[in-house]
């Protein structure tokens, strides 16, 4: 599954840059945004692959991981090119957040659960 989250991943890149490159209402601060999801997206795939998980987690997490990553990627087509007073951008911290929480509590819960 890792080898499959980075090429997918890889892809994607690849198809937002060259999006970038090819529109012009496509600004680089939105492509550079959504570059950075990708990549943390790939990032916390491949943890999800590599951590002792419970397989209830790592299904689900291979499940919704994903679903995050595209509502971030509507959240960074949207984002204003500002840093100031950028919901948007305030909106796709607090899901990778959210995400880290939920990768760290299932590591915490999954090895406390073996022993």
């Amino acid at each position: 599954m890792k080898t499959i989250s980075i090429i997918i991943g890889s892809i994607l890149l690849l198809l937002n840059v060259l999006f970038g490159l090819m529109l012009s209402s496509y600004s680089t601060f939105n492509c550079a945004l959504n570059s950075g999801i990708i990549i943390l997206s790939v990032i916390m795939l491949s943890v999800v692959s590599s951590l002792k998980l419970s397989d209830g987690y790592r299904v689900s997490f291979n499940c919704l991981f994903p679903v995050f990553t595209l509502i971030e990627l509507i959240c960074g087509c949207l984002a204003a090119e500002r840093f100031n007073d950028n919901y948007y951008l305030i909106a796709i911290i607090l899901l990778v957040l959210l995400q880290v929480v939920m990768l760290v509590s299932a590591g915490y819960l999954s090895t406390n659960n073996n022993n």
